[in-house]
Order: structure tokens, then C-alpha cells, then sequence
């Protein structure tokens, strides 16, 4: 009895192909001589046969295919074949849905994107500072969150918070405020004094300096116009007074300004030169005692109507093409738009920072800068 060799099992297999040239019976023959055994070849039409071969040939005859232009096609395998053919043709596509699955289950893992949902006291951006403090920001794995302990932290952060709620939605992290509500204030007492200093406009509290009264923010604070920032009451509790509130707090404030500019055109600009027209209107009709227009190509005309005399003026102008250079224009227009919001400040204001964004039409740039300031935001509330 002969002894099985390592190869028989897959010898048993066979692999059916359809073969297409104009010439399929060299081909077959050709495949004979260089020892691919061939079996129940098949003739379907002049151009088209189908036939059978040992899974060990598939390889020399795909090689003989390609080096003489001829087309194949596999039919249908058997045995175990099927599988170690389907893995050779397949490989890439095979690697590639494996690589496909790892990143999906990969990008799974880690939070993109964190939604906040709030009501009215407490913004979106308060919220997500406290995040930042928890070192919770889109891109952290998910396994780094512990959506019952962040919960807890959030209403220890902020009184403002009655109850909050954290979870996991697909690769989004969502995270829902609900705030306390005051009681409704039921005495004159509890109304904003004379004495208090409030907030002139939106910002986050940088430093705060109080020479009389009570400070009720403090450095990390977001503020919007109208709040109280000193309150006028001094003393402790118990033994409280009411005062004439004094004193600054330092807030970093945000300014925004806008400009268009054509880079790219034709500008008019008048040359200096200058001349007139004087004539008499008679019966719908123009008698000129000088005349004045074709001495330029190009002008502008300025009519003055008199009692008797009219005169027209025509000022020369001369059309030039221009192109301005972006990255001159934005640092030109930004430098002016500075100096026009420090025309606006106090001295005691400063420019901290300035945000340029830009985006370009055609030949139209526009420029935002959103301008980051220091200033003082307390003053006493107008009646």
C-alpha cells in the first residue's frame, strides 16, 4: 500500500476553469507541455472552453495565462481547494475587511464628539470647562470615564447644578444639566441695591479687587452683562450692612470686527487734471461759451446749474490694475482693526490676543478678528 504524502490531501481537490482566447487549443496544448494536466476539457464555443485541473497546477497556468494574453475564470472548486484558492485571489480584500473591522471596533472605543445639553443659567461652555478640568475632551477613550463619578463631580463644581446626567451614545458622549431653580425673591432686600457693582458686559473673571462690599465671583468665573459682581453688603453673617459696593474686576472680554477687500481689479483714481464747460440752456438746448470735455478720454463729470450759466466740470481719471497680496492685506486689516477697538477701550485695557479667520471668493477676501481684551467689566447699574 503506498503511503500518503503531505500534498495528497490537497490533490484531491480539483478546481474547474473557463478558459477564453482567440486560440484556446494552443493554450490547452501549450499547458500539456509545460506538465499542467488537463482534464475533461470541454468545448463551449470556438473562443470558450472549460476544463479541469489539479489544484498544484493552478499556479503555472495563471502564470502561462498572463504571459499569453488569455483569459480565465474560475468556475468552481472542490475539496479543500476551494479554500486555499479563495484566500490566495481574495488576500487583499481579505486583509483589507480585517484592517476595516479593527479601526471601526478601534474608533469605538474612543468619545468624538461631546454634546451638552443645558437650561438657562448655565452655558454649554461652563459646562465643558468643567469637562477640561476632569480631563474629559473628544478623543479620550471611553474606559477613562466613569459616567456615575463625573455626575457627582459636576454638581460638586457647580451649585448652580441640581442633577446631571452622563452617557455614551455610538462615539458621542452626552451630557444633560439640570439646573436649580431660586425662589422668587420675596423682599426688597434681596433685590440688586444701588450700592452694587454689576457687569458691563459678558466675560471670564480674571482678578478681582474689592475695596468695599463683597465679592460674589472670583477668578475662573463666567459672567454675562447685568450680574452682580460686588454686592453692596459688608460684614459677616449676622451682622451684615449694606454699603456703597467699590472696587474692579478684571475680566477677559472678546470684540469681534469684520472686513471685506477686493484683491484683484481695476481702481479709478482721479489724475489732478481738470477743465470746465460754460454754456447757456435755451429752448431745451445747450449754447456753450467754453467747452471743455474732449480734452480727456476718461472723467468724471460734476454738473453746477446757474441762474443763467451752467457749468460742467470734467475731472481726468486714469484706470489702473491692481493686486493686492493676501497675507499683506490680512496683516494691514487686522493691525487697523486693532487700533480701532483700543479707540474704544479705557488705557487701562489691553489687547491680549487676536483670532484672524479668513476665507476668500473669487477675487474677495473677508476678514473676522475676534479680539481677546483685559479690562475692568464692574460699574454701577444704571437705573
Amino acid at each position: 500500500m503506498k503511503a500518503m504524502t503531505r500534498f495528497d490531501f490537497i490533490k484531491k481537490g480539483v478546481i474547474t476553469i473557463e478558459v477564453q482566447s482567440l486560440s484556446p487549443e494552443k493554450f490547452i496544448n501549450l499547458l500539456w507541455n509545460e506538465g499542467v494536466k488537463v482534464k475533461n476539457a470541454t468545448r463551449l464555443s470556438k473562443a470558450h472552453w472549460v476544463m479541469d485541473l489539479d489544484p498544484l497546477d493552478y499556479s503555472k497556468m495563471k502564470k502561462l495565462s498572463k504571459s499569453h494574453k488569455v483569459k480565465v475564470k474560475i468556475l468552481k472548486t472542490k475539496g479543500l481547494i476551494s479554500y486555499i484558492v479563495m484566500v490566495r485571489n481574495k488576500f487583499s480584500l481579505f486583509i483589507g475587511g480585517i484592517i476595516f473591522l479593527v479601526l471601526i471596533y478601534g474608533y469605538s472605543l474612543f468619545v468624538w464628539d461631546i454634546d451638552i445639553e443645558t437650561d438657562k443659567y448655565v452655558s454649554p461652555y461652563e459646562v465643558r470647562q468643567h469637562l477640561s478640568l476632569e480631563n474629559i475632551k473628544p478623543g479620550i477613550l471611553k474606559s477613562k470615564i466613569n459616567v456615575y463619578d463625573l455626575e457627582k463631580r459636576l454638581m460638586e463644581l457647580d451649585s448652580r447644578i441640581m442633577w446631571a446626567r452622563a452617557r455614551f451614545e455610538g462615539s458621542h458622549f452626552k451630557v444633560v444639566i439640570e439646573e436649580r431653580q431660586n425662589p422668587p425673591k420675596g423682599s426688597e432686600e434681596e433685590e440688586k441695591v444701588s450700592g452694587d457693582m454689576v457687569a458691563k458686559m459678558d466675560g471670564e473673571v480674571l482678578r478681582v479687587y474689592t475695596t468695599s462690599g463683597t465679592s460674589l465671583v472670583k477668578k475662573g468665573d463666567m459672567v454675562k452683562a447685568g450680574d452682580v459682581l460686588i454686592k453692596g453688603i459688608q460684614g459677616k453673617e449676622g451682622s451684615t450692612y449694606e454699603t456703597d459696593a467699590e472696587g474692579d474686576v478684571i475680566a477677559k472680554t472678546f470684540y469681534e470686527d469684520e472686513e471685506e477687500v477686493v484683491l484683484k481689479g481695476v481702481k479709478r483714481e482721479k489724475t489732478g487734471n481738470a477743465s470746465e464747460s460754460i454754456y447757456i440752456q435755451l429752448f431745451g438746448k445747450k449754447l456753450y461759451l467754453k467747452k471743455g470735455e474732449d480734452k480727456f478720454k476718461k472723467y468724471d463729470k460734476i454738473e453746477e446749474s446757474g441762474t443763467i450759466l451752467n457749468k460742467t466740470y470734467y475731472y481726468e481719471i486714469k484706470e489702473n490694475t491692481f493686486e493686492l497680496s493676501e497675507e499683506e492685506v490680512v496683516y494691514k486689516k487686522s493691525n487697523e482693526m486693532e487700533e480701532n477697538i483700543k479707540k474704544n477701550l479705557d488705557k487701562s485695557s489691553k489687547v491680549l490676543d487676536k483670532i484672524i479667520n479668513k476665507s476668500r471668493e473669487d477675487n474677495k477676501l473677508t476678514i473676522k478678528v475676534v479680539f481677546v481684551v483685559e479690562q475692568n467689566i464692574a460699574e454701577k447699574p444704571t437705573n
